[in-house]
């Protein structure tokens, strides 16, 4: 049945249900006109355990919201958002799901919420995680890219003609413990380099890899900086936000130069930084602009939450733009500018039109605008948050 409250009786309500559902809610409210936010302390600070607490705080308040014969959930509310903390203080989590995400819990179909849904995770379980898995994309992407640039330049021996006494002798001496054969063979041993010895390798052939990394100064600058982060990830020590902050610009960085020299190296990387980008994008764009909704009657008030909106996604459409795009998803990426950009172009002619006093164009010019969101919103939900 439809609920018959005001929305502030109903976000009261829905807080005590929360509760009684057995979380540690903090606080229940709206944001952006369009979100419900639910905020709440997690029992545990593993990565699994905080978002099976997610879920129960978002299926318990899509079953409240929803109304029982559309099962739409109602006063407007498009998206639904969960911040959750620790016990001892500090943000592990947020989520953003739109509601047809949501609605996937409720059907018990969780890879599909994980798939729609836009998570900022900062449990350590999930953090030292990514920390491995950056640290591993660069050692590797940057093992490739000596082993293709020198290869190219010496041959098969490559190995003896551009690698320092020193660096040889320990790896083929690891390797030989590791493996129990002796081994001269570069395509296997750089497999066996520590971090500090892709830098040797590198500097001591620099006008090979100058084209690659550009700086030899910032370079070695960089490889020194990972290798400390590399030290505490090895240790499974905990890692800050400003080293996951400082290994990710170091990734973007030396990555981004290992894949457009060497492309066939990292194509993956490529596009997981895609995906990553887009929804840093899309989170930060909501987070940033506040929907002004205007009052009824009041042009002005209603050109003024125009203009906020043609910010939105201008700044939208800018922000995508500039995401280095892998070449197999340039078609959808570009559909993707279309689609804010025509979101954006309906807003500048309903604005235009109501400043140039062209009111009966209003209403038509409304639902085109009215429609080409809409088409953002389906591409987003069915095809483009699959990806990400």
């Amino acid at each position: 049945m439809e609920i018959d409250m005001s929305i502030n009786d109903a976000l009261k309500i829905l807080k005590v249900g929360l509760k009684g559902h057995g979380l540690d809610i903090k606080d229940v409210s709206v944001a952006n006109g369009t979100t419900l936010k639910i905020s709440f302390v997690a029992k545990s600070d593993k990565s699994v355990d905080v978002k099976a607490e997610v879920v129960s705080a978002m299926s318990f308040a899509h079953g409240f919201l929803k109304d029982e014969e559309t099962g739409e959930v109602q006063y407007g509310l498009e998206f639904m958002a969960c911040e959750v903390d620790k016990a001892a203080g500090g943000k592990l989590m947020h989520v953003i799901s739109p509601m047809v995400a949501v609605r996937h819990i409720s059907n018990g179909e969780a890879i599909e919420w994980l798939q729609k849904s836009i998570f900022q995770d900062h449990t350590q379980d999930y953090v030292l995680s990514v920390a491995k898995k950056r640290v591993s994309e660069l050692e590797n992407g940057m093992r490739g890219a000596i082993r293709e640039v020198l290869e190219k330049k010496h041959g098969a021996g490559w190995w003896n003609a551009a690698v320092s006494n020193k660096v040889r002798q320990s790896t083929e001496g690891m390797y030989l413990a590791k493996e129990g054969v002796s081994s001269t063979d570069g395509n296997k041993l750089i497999y066996f380099t520590f971090l500090l010895d892709l830098r040797k390798i590198v500097v001591s052939n620099w006008r090979d890899f100058d084209r690659i990394f550009k700086n030899q100064a910032r370079f070695t600058t960089l490889l020194d900086d990972l290798n400390k982060i590399r030290r505490a990830e090895a240790h499974n020590r905990e890692i800050s936000d400003q080293e996951m902050k400082d290994l990710e610009a170091i990734h973007g960085e030396l990555m981004n130069q290992v894949a457009v020299e060497v492309p066939n190296v990292v194509p993956q990387y490529l596009v997981d930084n895609w995906r990553l980008q887009l929804s840093k994008v899309f989170e930060s764009n909501i987070k940033r602009h506040q929907f002004v909704q205007p009052k009824p009657g009041d042009l002005e008030s209603a050109k003024s939450s125009v203009k906020g909106q043609i910010g939105r996604y201008a700044d939208l459409e800018t922000q995508v733009k500039s995401i280095l795009v892998p070449a197999g998803k340039a078609d959808l990426h570009n559909e993707l500018v279309g689609k804010i950009g025509g979101v954006k172009d309906s807003l500048i002619a309903i604005l235009d039109a109501a400043e140039n006093d062209r009111v009966g164009e209003l209403e038509q010019l409304k639902k085109s605008s009215d429609k080409a969101n809409a088409e953002l919103q389906k591409f987003r939900e069915t095809y483009l948050m699959s990806e990400l």
